[in-house]
């Protein structure tokens, strides 16, 4: 009797063991899978994204340093045109100085020479 009593509870206990380990601890694994899956995936993605957005940085540096070096130029060209124009701007104002006086010695000029014609 005694012996068909162990060997039942053998069997409980050995049926509840496989209740627990197939739908308790099954469902976790499922769950656990699921979940490493879609980590897998989101961590392939951003890795992706990653290497997208470093060529992309990598892009944008080589073209700020075009722009810089576009800017540096332009800069340049800017100061060399502001000293020319300067310059010309000194010619300009010394030119018409100049053209000031002499045409202020033609008159003169022609007013004596009108009253060695009269």
């Amino acid at each position: 009797m005694l012996l068909k009593i162990s060997l039942g509870l053998a069997i409980l206990v050995g049926l509840a063991t496989l209740y627990v380990s197939h739908f308790q601890v099954g469902g976790k694994i499922n769950d656990l899978t699921e979940q490493l899956t879609t980590t897998k995936t989101t961590l392939e993605q951003t890795q992706q994204s990653e290497a997208k957005f470093k060529k992309e940085s990598k892009d944008l540096r080589g073209q700020l340093d075009s722009t810089a070096k576009e800017l540096g130029a332009a800069t340049n060209e800017l100061m060399a045109a502001q000293a020319n124009a300067q310059e010309q701007r000194q010619r300009a104002d010394k030119a018409s100085t100049e053209l000031t006086s002499v045409t202020a010695e033609r008159n003169a000029a022609q007013e004596e020479l009108n009253r060695w014609h009269l």
